[in-house]
């Protein structure tokens, strides 16, 4: 972009918008028998430690199929689903049936809900915990840290820093929960935050809260796998080092893999912006407006109509931007050199 139109910087970036990279929770197996669905789930298992993923799939559904009450099994195969992109379709729908018939059991709702995170939809994996019953005294202590897990979780991913240090002191363990207590107390500005070793999603967004895109790429290179929202997060990296050509196939991705989530449709929008692709970026960023409530995604979509020659809307896109942001100095500048154009 040239002339006085200013491009935004993307250090707007925090910590609210991490969706830590997640399965459902591991459900371990249950005690020895001989039945058969239950040896199915042992199968499984062994499969699953082997390496061999499909087979390991292919029992979890059969256990499942046999004993609807076994909803470990359908919830480790739900982990296992939501680890290949190209069956993501099977993976939400197999979420969907477990809340229709089960949704009411922690273990079912807290599988469930973990997924909504790894699909990108929080808002969802929060109305899924919502709708769990009661603990009892007969529920398994697995099924408790299950569930106090995807609450504190599901919290962080909903920018609810107060309720997920509310359930911190459940009996909790694993990577995920020691993201989540970790960004629940740095946004909650408790004096005792230190970084969990380990932990390369979180390292990844502090590195880009301070605008070392470098370390965000370099961070995130070493997953193996990342939700729609890490995957934004690396987009915005390459975009920042200059690299727009490698961001687009992982911005359409996360904003394919995320249609409800605008920071995954910005950095959607503005990569195909910056590849030449005008139309797509005022299509998926007028998407992105429709879910955020802040400044920036008004802004590029401002610069892309521009772009596409339609001034009269930029105006508008700017004029969008400078109420949501009064202090933000480059929507008020494009705005201004708008109406100074002669626009109203």
């Amino acid at each position: 972009m040239t002339g006085n139109f200013a491009v935004a910087s993307h250090t707007w970036i925090i910590l609210r918008k991490l969706c830590v990279l997640l399965g459902a929770a591991v459900a371990l197996l249950p005690a020895c028998t001989t039945s058969r669905p239950v040896l199915l789930w042992h199968e499984a298992w062994r499969a699953e430690q082997q390496g061999d993923f499909a087979l390991a799939e292919r029992r979890y559904q059969e256990a499942y199929g046999i004993d609807g009450s076994l909803l470990g099994a359908a919830c480790n195969r739900l982990r296992l689903l939501a680890r290949q992109p190209d069956r993501l379709v099977e993976a939400r729908d197999l979420a969907e049936k477990l809340m229709k018939s089960k949704g009411i059991e922690p273990e079912a709702a807290a599988c469930a809900s973990m997924f909504a995170l790894v699909d990108g939809d929080a808002s969802l994996a929060a109305k899924r915990l919502a709708a769990v019953r009661a603990l009892k005294p007969a529920d398994s202590q697995q099924v408790r840290q299950n569930l106090a897990a995807a609450k504190l979780v599901v919290a962080v991913a909903n920018g609810q820093w107060q309720a997920a240090l509310a359930v911190a002191d459940l009996p909790t363990d694993g990577t995920a929960v020691q993201q989540g207590m970790a960004i629940a107390k740095w946004n909650a500005k408790l004096p005792d935050v230190v970084t969990p070793t380990g932990l390369p999603e979180l390292a990844a967004w502090r590195a880009a809260e301070r605008g070392d895109w470098s370390a965000v790429r370099t961070g995130l290179d070493t997953l193996p796998q990342r939700t729609p929202i890490l995957q934004a997060l690396m987009a915005w990296a390459l975009l920042q080092l200059g690299d727009a050509t490698g961001a687009l196939p992982l911005a359409t991705d996360a904003g394919q893999r995320a249609p409800a989530d605008a920071f995954c449709q910005e950095a959607w929008g503005v990569a195909a912006l910056a590849t030449g692709q005008t139309a797509m970026a005022v299509q998926v960023l007028g998407s992105a407006t429709l879910h955020s409530p802040g400044w920036t995604s008004f802004f590029h979509l401002g610069l892309a109509q521009i772009q596409q020659g339609d001034l009269p809307a930029a105006l508008a896109s700017f004029d969008q931007a400078s109420l949501r942001c009064p202090t933000c100095a480059p929507a008020i500048r494009n705005r201004d050199a708008l109406r100074a154009a002669g626009l109203r």
